[in-house]
């Protein structure tokens, strides 16, 4: 058999293509110019590049050279961005797209006719919820997280597409300018002219608004007085600050009350009094009028009570006799018989020995002898009893007053009963055997 050889030639031409090939599809996707550029509107520092390949497609397309073109047969198209993140809150600036307006042989070039037409939005997070796309004009000044773009695409006469290869859009970390609100403070005045005084960079404009009206300029470093009716209101102010080509602002409010002095009248301590306060001080005792005030005062009922006193002058007259001679002597017993209703200290009583009279004798107590009780213990009516009588008695009795006790009984007599049984119904020759399988298990004799 002869041995294949291999064409050197074909090899280098197969490996050729494939280079080109690596190298086309490589350079598909980095082409510089065919791309969005993120750069610093301060310094123009390119801080990240992007292929159009992120973004949606709607009837267009990149074609072979990275360029986002119209798709065969398509009159309209849209291509929308990627979202771009700016790192924090940031103002997009310098939207510059680079495009061009293609045109048949058989017509004016006319922007209008074949265009592409640019929107622009920038929000707080990463599917920009709520933010709507504006049109694109001149310049932008955008605050946000992040940008996006749309670029709409047409033609009205001919048959080539417009051509979008590069866009550059810049950002700029917010330089706000200050805003210094000197009055009016968050408190509560009591007067209803109130100064408003508001400071910034020298050259900012400033703008104020009391209550959400029209914005008004402020143009003077005095301060500006209004007249405000009682109760709450809101002072806001934004301030425009222009460097160079960046126009720099900044917001701010403030909230503060207007309360009128007024004299009312408060009720305590069941009397009314004076005193100076603003509407919104005023407690549940404090009332406009000091006819409404002295309404609540109660008036207490004064009773006078008399006593009356009535004096007897008398005197007691005392009337006192010797009582019973007992025992040799005699008391004095002494009764008043006057009038007085009054109850008066009898004199000292007074006793003295007598003859004659009563004498009182004590005899003895006699204690009665205590009862002797006999007790007679009656012996059981069964006087005799046999030897198994008392130890069925003694023993048993005992026993069957537990339910151990019981099934200890029981487990006696069987056996007992199982061994006489054996003794004497088989003369001991019973034998007992038991197998596993063919061993011998246990035997019993």
């Amino acid at each position: 058999m002869s041995k294949k050889t291999v064409n050197p030639g074909l090899v280098f031409l197969l490996i050729l293509l494939v280079a080109v090939g690596i190298f086309l599809l490589y350079s598909r996707m980095s082409l510089t110019g065919y791309v969005t550029n993120i750069e610093n509107a301060t310094t123009g520092e390119i801080l990240s590049t992007h292929t159009f390949d992120g973004g949606d497609f709607s009837n267009t397309a990149v074609n072979s050279e990275g360029n986002v073109v119209l798709m065969p047969t398509k009159t309209t198209g849209t291509y929308i961005s990627q979202i771009f993140p700016g790192g924090q809150n940031v103002f997009w600036t310098d939207f510059v797209p680079v495009y061009v307006m293609h045109s048949s042989t058989n017509y004016t070039e006319d922007p209008s006719n074949n265009s592409i037409v640019f929107y622009v939005r920038a929000c707080n997070d990463t599917v920009c919820t709520g933010k709507d796309f504006e049109l694109f004009t001149q310049n932008i000044n955008l605050l946000g997280q992040y940008f996006q773009y749309k670029a709409v695409m047409q033609i009205l006469a001919g048959n080539v597409s417009p051509v979008l290869s590069e866009v550059s859009v810049g950002h700029y970390p917010p330089n706000m300018p200050p805003i210094n609100i000197e009055s009016p403070q968050n408190i509560i005045y009591n007067n209803e002219t109130v100064l408003i005084k508001i400071s910034s960079n020298p050259g900012a404009t400033i703008w104020f608004s009391t209550n959400g009206t029209d914005n008004e300029l402020y143009n003077t470093t005095a301060g500006i007085s209004r007249t405000f009716s009682e109760g709450a209101h809101v002072l806001s102010v934004a301030v425009s600050y222009l460097d160079g080509k960046i126009n720099y602002t900044n917001y701010a409010s403030i909230s503060f009350s207007v309360g009128f002095l007024k004299v009312f009248y408060r009720y305590a301590n069941n009397a009314c009094s004076a005193i100076t306060l603003i509407q919104a001080q005023k407690t549940a005792n404090d009332y406009n009028t000091i006819t409404e005030c002295q309404s609540h005062i109660t008036t207490a009922a004064t009773t006078t009570t008399t006593e009356t006193s009535t004096t007897q002058s008398c005197s007691p007259s005392w009337e006192c006799n010797w009582g019973e001679c007992i025992d040799g002597m005699q008391t004095e017993e002494c009764v008043d018989v006057s009038t007085c209703t009054t109850v008066a200290t009898p004199p000292a009583q007074r006793t003295q020995p007598c003859t004659g009279g009563t004498t009182t004798t004590t005899e003895p107590v006699t204690t009665p002898a205590p009862e002797i009780t006999t007790l007679t213990t009656t012996a059981n009516a069964t006087a005799k009893k046999g030897f198994f009588s008392f130890v069925g008695s003694a023993v048993v009795g005992p026993i069957f007053k537990s339910k151990v006790g019981i099934i200890f009984v029981i487990l006696s007599v069987l056996i007992a009963g199982g061994i006489l049984a054996y003794k004497f119904l088989f003369k001991g020759k019973l034998k007992l055997k038991f197998f596993k399988g063919k061993k011998k298990f246990f035997s019993f004799n």
